[in-house]
Formats: C-alpha cells, structure tokens, sequence
C-alpha cells in the first residue's frame, strides 16, 4: 500500500484526462444524433425502459432535451481541456449517469465502465498539467502526483480484460456459437466481408479474444511481454471496431491499457512531435516559461495527501472490492446466467 503514493510522472494521467474528455464528449454527441435525432427514443410521450427505481427520471421535449445533452457533451470537452476541471467532471458525471438510466435498451457493458470513471475522474489530479486550468492559476501545477490514480485505473482495466475473460468460459462460446451467428451476418461488409464468414474466423476470434482477455492484464504488468501484449490489444480493438461498430470502447481500452507502461511515455511522445515541428517546439517553451514565472514552490502532491491517505486507502477498497465480488454475483440467483444476465 505504501507504494500508492510513491512519486510518478503526471503525464499518463493528463494523457488519459484527454482521451477520457474527448471520448465523453463524442459518445454523448453521437447519442445525441442517433438516439435522439433519429431514433427519438427519449420523447416524453414514448416509454423508456427505465433502471429499478430510476424510473421518476424525466426526459424532456425539444430544444430542451437537445440542450441538456449538448451541455453534457460540452462537460466532456472541459474536462479533456482541463477548464474548471473538479466542475465539469462532475456535471459530466452526473449527466452521463442520467443518460445511462434513461434507457435500460440500450445497454453497453463500456457505458457502465465509463459510468464508474465518470464518478472516479473528479477524485484525480488529472487538471495539474497541461490543462486551461493551470492556465488560469500556475499554482495548481505538479509535474509530479501520487501512484494510486494512475495504478486504480491500471487495475479497472485489468479487471475488465480477465472477468470479460472468465464469462467467456462457457459451453457456447467454447464451441464459437456467437462468433458463427454475428459473423454471417457480415458477410456484405465491404473488402472484409468474405473474410468474415470463412469457417475458421469464428473460432480463430473466439479462441483469441479468450486468451487475450485472461493474459492481457498479467502481461502488461512486466516490462517485456508488455509491448507485445499492447499490439495485440491494439489489433483486437481494431477488429472490434471494424466489425462490430461498438463505439467509444476499443479507444478507451487502448488508452486504459497504454497506462501499464512508463508515466512518462506521453512525455516522449511529445518531445517527439516538438523535434519534428518547429512551431510546437516554440509552443512547449513558450509553455513551461510561463508557469515557471508564475507558480510558486508548493508542497509535492504525495505529501500533501499525507493526512489523507487512510482516506484515500478505504476509498480505494470501496472501489476495487466490489469489482472483484459483482462478477459472481451469479452464485448467489437462481437460473442460467445466459437467460438471467
């Protein structure tokens, strides 16, 4: 435990701060457009299949329902940006909550995932580098935070690749049913199609997300079976996303694994850009000048923590414990798992 609050780069954390904002802002926009725009499905005088005891949750006509979700999308795009960061990542929280329990149809298992980052991300320093908010006031920046965030974000993802892994451990997808099912149905799929519905992509996929899911989360904790784990990630995400247009997911997942490596990686990342382009060198520069010549010399983040790191701790157990339990919540109700859910 003493090892939550050792020192580390912040720059994973901005990193995911970014990508997070940036997909909430795009998920949401594109509920918008196609649940709303299109589909309708949140009309006040059509049923919504409401989460027990969620069903009081109104919806509203037009413009505003468009405004409400428009604002929640905008609390996304704060938050990426770092712009009254603790604020925003609230407000985003909360409406995309809402957004979630508006409608039990269209349950994604990524949309309860983001669900709990939501509720986690305003608990983050996330807003301490390279955010409008440090911007604002130079004195809210650290080059360096506490290890815990960046380690419960490591540790959600690997929660999802290895119980995502054990649910597939059932006679049906042993025998690659659901892959046989989905695939003939892509066979019209442009350049991919007739790839699909050959006889040995259903089991070749069934088989190979099994034993990524169970490896994925142990081999990227060391050091060299991660980037060769981290390219199979990337190419069963991009399979997903090719073949099953299942949104938002493949991209946070990818940025959720990217965190298993250094802290530092965006930071090389970025030295990289600025020696290929003059203009964002000078940018860079012209950065780190201004908040040397305005920040003042504070406390380091982990020793500021200090009083509050019991806290801290039971949180922590408060979020990883349920996770590693809900998962066989089946053992305890009566029925097929496969018709209970």
């Amino acid at each position: 435990m003493r090892s939550l609050f050792q020192p580390i780069d912040i720059a994973s954390l901005v990193f995911f701060r970014m990508v997070f904002g940036f997909l909430g802002f795009a998920h949401v926009l594109g509920d918008w457009v196609y649940y709303h725009l299109i589909k309708d499905a949140f009309d006040p005088g059509r049923f919504q299949f409401k989460y027990m005891p969620f069903e009081w949750l109104p919806t509203f006509h037009d413009p505003w329902m468009s405004v409400l979700l428009l604002g929640i999308a905008a609390c996304g795009l704060a938050v990426a940006l770092g712009w009254h960061y603790r604020w925003a990542s609230w407000l985003f929280a909360f409406g995309f909550l809402y957004l979630f329990l508006l409608e039990k149809a269209y349950y994604l298992n990524h949309s309860y995932l983001f669900c709990w980052l939501s509720f986690l991300m305003p608990f983050l320093p996330a807003h301490r580098a390279w955010s409008l908010d440090v911007r604002r006031n130079p004195r809210l920046h650290r080059s360096r935070i506490p290890a815990w965030p960046v380690v419960l974000l490591c540790l959600l993802m690997g929660i999802v690749y290895f119980y995502g892994g054990l649910a597939k451990l059932n006679s049906d997808w042993l025998r690659a049913v659901p892959l046989k099912q989905w695939m003939q149905a892509k066979g019209d799929y442009p350049i991919v199609g007739p790839v699909l519905v050959q006889p040995w992509v259903p089991w070749f996929m069934a088989y190979g997300g099994l034993l990524l899911d169970l490896s994925a989360p142990f081999f990227l904790i060391f050091r060299r079976t991660r980037p060769w784990i981290f390219l199979a990630v990337i190419s069963f995400h991009l399979i997903n996303m090719i073949v099953f247009q299942i949104g938002i997911f493949p991209w946070l997942s990818v940025a959720l694994s990217a965190l298993f490596f250094s802290p530092s990686f965006p930071r090389r990342w970025w030295s990289w850009l600025q020696e290929r382009s003059a203009w964002l060198r000078r940018r860079a520069i012209a950065w780190e000048q201004y908040v040397a010549a305005n920040s003042r010399p504070a406390r380091p983040m982990w020793q500021e923590q200090q009083p509050w790191q019991p806290a801290i701790r039971l949180g922590l157990l408060a979020v990883v414990i349920p996770h590693l339990l809900l998962p066989f919540r089946h053992h305890l109700i009566p029925g097929d798992v496969g018709w209970t859910e």
